[in-house]
């Protein structure tokens, strides 16, 4: 009974220091999976990149508008030139002066 008690106490061992060695791998690989990699921002140059694409943004916006109002101002000052030209074409410019028709 004694070889079969030691025989069992160093399997229990054997078994023992499996499940410890798979462990032990288990959490090399979880803090090898858990850190940052190497292409990937810290979160503060994460946030500055954030900010930096934000005041990019809100500037674009900014100028589009602009362009747009400037847009719009052309555009009223086209239509305005365009009425005045009509009016102006339809005006008999001969009833604007009396003029002598005998020169």
């Amino acid at each position: 009974m004694g070889e079969t008690h030691t025989r069992r106490r160093e399997e229990e061992e054997q078994a023992s220091f499996c499940r410890w060695a798979l462990l032990v791998t288990k959490l090399a690989t979880a803090r090898k999976s858990a850190q940052r990699p190497a292409n990937v921002p810290s979160a503060s140059a994460h946030a500055q990149s954030i900010s930096r694409l934000d005041d990019r943004r809100f500037a674009l916006v900014k100028a589009i508008e602009e362009a747009e109002e400037t847009l719009n101002a052309k555009e009223t000052d086209l239509n305005r030139q365009k009425i005045e030209l009509k009016e102006l074409e339809e005006r008999d410019v001969q009833d604007d002066h009396e003029l002598d028709g005998t020169v």
